[in-house]
């Protein structure tokens, strides 16, 4: 178990340990801190919501890292055996680097890195959130075509029955990292103002129809179903079905989350989040355990419910786990914060010491479900797997979230932070390029070296899919047309 969650576990400390040492060169590029402007330590956060005005009037940019070390150490650390040295050696190197930095960094921080910390968590994007969900869709990329290659560790793959694997958290994570920013989470984030005020946001949230918020899965759902069965792609049917794939299940996630939004009162989605999970589980045990054997070992070929049993019984607990994540997030990510740095950062420490706590009960949950109700099964998506899935989720997102606490600048790579905001066209790129090299390349047949090499170009192109799309969105508009003003220097309305 926790072998799976090492590779993801990297992540934080690579992004970390490559913001330490990009701050260290740019300090002594730019020859000390002497030549920059300061902020006084306890400068007001109200009003500051916005970090170019503030990075403008400090006179110096936070750095920010490519994210090259991030993508070389998840190529390492997925190629090599589950029981090598090399994973626990890079994180170790990594943490030494990081700490050696921190030292360095520690007497000489500018003004501005520490109100650009502060301004990060008061911000409506906050880094160790994009950085949580970007590393995710980073590791899941990387996954899905590695996983063909015999360099690949088998423990890292998906399970046939129970037990945990890197690649069983894939689904889960996925709703998990999509209900931490939904609408409905963020309607309560009181930095908003004007337009996007929470009042507005929570009736956007709860009355935008589900199909709506669900039509860019659905359609790449049935494009992918439609293409696999033209081409004859191979598929694996024990992990949505024969007819049945991830978008499908994700745009009936969301169908079901607005319409538990539109139906069910605000304080009684956390009971009936946690009563869908129950329920699922209750089935799965009920009868000396039937459903469990029927998904289990049934034959396909007796209709599309029994073709596509994996998928359809996992939208209901997947559902309730997306309003769980969707309530945590509400409650612990994204509230009323004001006042001075020190007090804000002090702030948002306490409420990661909540977050932890939480993280613990769910890892004593999990440890109680597993061997007192039923063993973690992704096909079956059953309690223990639900929890699972939530304690790793919570547990990622502290070790981000403890990064940004600690480190005199915010960790942040513009490779991740990109994923973060194109995740389903990532998503979909690696997707084809995972097709592509399957039918081209007998993955099953090759070298090592060969594997790697492979690898580590898919995964250029990969990552350099939401770069290219983050620029074309960066990219200046032509300012809009200005309306004429009359001789009296009144300005008139274009008709």
């Amino acid at each position: 178990m926790w072998q799976a969650l090492l590779p993801t576990l990297l992540v934080p400390v690579a992004l970390l340990a490559e913001a330490h040492i990009k701050a260290v060169l740019e300090l002594r590029h730019n020859g000390g801190m002497e030549r920059h402007g300061r902020l006084p330590r306890d400068a007001s956060l109200e009003g500051e919501a916005d970090p170019a005005a503030t990075y403008a009037r400090a006179r110096l940019q936070p750095p920010t890292s490519g994210g090259a070390v991030v993508a070389a150490v998840l190529l390492l650390a997925l190629t090599v055996p589950i029981d090598s040295p090399v994973p626990t050696g890079l994180l170790m190197l990594l943490l030494v680097a990081s700490a050696g930095c921190r030292v360095y960094l520690a007497g000489r921080r500018l003004a501005a890195w520490r109100l650009a910390k502060a301004n990060n968590l008061f911000s409506a994007h906050k880094n160790f959130v994009s950085a949580f969900r970007g590393s995710t869709m980073l590791v899941t990329c990387f996954c899905i075509l590695a996983v063909d290659f015999p360099c690949f560790p088998r423990q890292y793959g998906k399970t046939e029955t129970f037990g945990t694997g890197l690649m069983d958290l894939g689904v889960g994570l996925f709703v998990v990292s999509s209900a931490l920013t939904s609408k409905w989470a963020r309607a309560h984030d009181m930095t908003f103002r004007g337009p996007g005020a929470p009042e507005a946001e929570l009736t956007m949230a709860r009355k935008v129809p589900g199909a709506l918020l669900a039509a860019g899965p659905l359609v790449l759902g049935v494009l992918r179903l439609v293409v696999l069965k033209a081409i004859d792609y191979q598929e694996h049917v024990s992990e949505y079905g024969t007819n049945w794939n991830f978008f499908l299940s994700l745009a009936c996630i969301h169908n079901l989350a607005a319409a538990a939004h539109w139906c069910v009162p605000k304080g009684m989605l956390l009971p009936v989040s946690i009563a869908c999970i129950v329920l699922h589980q209750y089935a799965l045990v009920a009868r000396g355990g039937a459903l469990t054997e029927w998904v289990l070992t049934a034959p396909r070929g007796r209709g599309f419910v029994a073709d596509n049993r994996e998928g359809l019984l996992g939208i209901l607990p997947l559902t309730g786990l997306y309003l769980v994540g969707e309530d945590i997030s509400r409650r612990t990510l994204w509230g009323k914060t004001t006042g001075s740095q020190r007090r804000f950062v002090e702030l948002w420490r306490y409420r990661f010491l909540k977050m932890g706590a939480l993280t613990g009960a769910l890892w004593l949950a999990y440890f109680f479900l597993s061997r007192a109700v039923q063993p973690t099964s992704r096909r079956l998506s059953n309690g223990s797997y639900v929890v699972w899935v939530l304690a790793s989720a919570l547990s990622l997102l502290l070790a981000f979230g403890a990064a940004d606490l600690v480190s005199p600048v915010v960790p942040s790579a513009a490779i991740v932070s990109a994923m973060n905001r194109h995740q389903l066209p990532t998503f979909l790129a690696a997707n084809l390029l995972t097709g592509a090299v399957n039918i081209s390349v007998s993955t099953l047949h090759v070298s090592d070296t060969f594997a790697r090499a492979i690898l580590a170009v898919y995964a250029l192109l990969v990552m350099a899919t939401p770069v290219v799309l983050e620029h074309r969105r960066m990219r200046p508009r032509a300012p809009a047309s200005t309306p004429a003003a009359d001789p009296g220097g009144t300005v008139r309305k274009e008709e």
